[in-house]
Formats: structure tokens, sequence, C-alpha cells
């Protein structure tokens, strides 16, 4: 440890725009015109995306989340698809919001944060698990359906197992009862020709069926 400061010497930008003249041109002549929101660049623009993606309409909006409520509410007009899912909220993160936390975090272990980057390093902790809640969520709700599943097939089983080891018994039931009464004749069968052999004086011999 050189005891060296890590902060940067320059302001870190959000996110830095990728432009050349013609765009600032373009931009230009958008702010002269007079028109900064919707209006003719943007109808230009509309088309030529459209006809990029070979689609028969484009519409502009000002974000993600825009968008993602523009395509929900057309969604939902139409009868054949009543349903539709969708996160709540839109997150934006890249390389250099990555870097700014874990340049804070390694500040936090090193003891040198601010207030103000502590309240920073607090509020992006709180943007990721928010973000990874919302997309474990549907992930979470489906692990239980199935583990529900599982569970209804196993008791399912159970139950069939339980109504075969009772199919099971009663036969063991019966055979135990044919053996029963194979005993009993038996023994009255031969008391019989005993009983003949002691009156006549003869053996009974059972006939044999051809």
């Amino acid at each position: 440890m050189t005891g060296r400061s890590c902060s940067r010497s320059t302001f870190l930008p959000f996110a830095l725009p990728d432009t050349d003249e013609t765009e600032i041109d373009e931009i230009a002549e958008a702010v002269r015109s007079g028109w900064v929101t919707t209006g003719p660049k943007t109808r230009q623009f509309e088309q030529e995306f459209a006809a990029n993606v070979g689609a028969k309409h484009a519409v502009a909006v000002n974000s993600c989340t825009a968008a993602m409520h523009l395509a929900r509410s057309r969604w939902y007009n139409r009868p054949q698809n009543p349903d539709y899912l969708m996160e709540a909220q839109t997150m934006i993160w890249h390389s250099e919001k990555q870097a700014r936390l874990d340049w804070l975090r390694k500040s936090e272990l090193a003891g040198t944060l601010t207030a103000g980057e502590q309240t920073e390093l607090n509020e992006l902790v709180a943007a990721l698990e928010a973000d990874e809640a919302d997309r474990l969520a549907p992930a979470v709700a489906r692990m239980r359906e199935e583990q529900e599943a599982l569970r209804g097939r196993l008791r399912a089983l159970q139950a069939e197992n339980e109504e075969l080891a009772r199919l099971l018994n009663q036969l063991e039931l019966l055979a135990a009862d044919a053996r029963g009464w194979l005993a009993q004749f038996e023994q009255r069968h031969t008391l019989i020709r005993e009983t003949y052999t002691r009156l006549t004086g003869e053996v009974l011999v059972p006939s044999v069926s051809s």
C-alpha cells in the first residue's frame, strides 16, 4: 500500500454519448426549427425506422418504460391475447455504473467513503436488490408451483401404493383362506377313506378321469 488516493482527478460521466458532426448538425437543425419534442424530425425517424425493420408503422417514445407501457396497452386491447407479462420498472445498468459500484465497495472496505458516497452506494445496492427481486420473483413462483405439483404427484403415488398394498394384503388373505380350505378338504377326505376301509374292509381308491 502506497497510501495514494484512488479518487479521480476528473469527473466520471454517467454515459458518454457517441455522436459525430452529422448528428450534431441534425440536432442543431431541430432546435432551430422550434420543434424539440415530437416534431418533423421525430416523424422522419419513425418512417425511416419502420422502413428499416419492415414494419407498417413505428412510434417514437422517450424511454423503454414508455415503450413497454404502449406495448402493454396495445396488447391488452386485443381480445385474443388478454394476458401479458411485463416488468414493473426498467433499470439502466452498464459497465461504468458497475465500475462505480465496485469502487464504492472497495472504498467502504477501506473506510474512506464520504457521507455522500455512502448514500450513493446504498442507493445502488438498493436498486440492484430491487431489480434482482423483480427478476427472481417469477422464477421463485415457478419453483413453488413445480414443488407443489411434485408434492401432489408424490401424494398420488403414495395413495396408489397404499391401494396396491391393500390389494396385495387382500390377495394374501384369500390365499391363506384357500390353503385353509384345502387343508380341511384333505382332512375330511382322509377321514372318509379311513371310515370306508374300516366298514367295508376295502381301500377306497380315487378314480382317475381320462
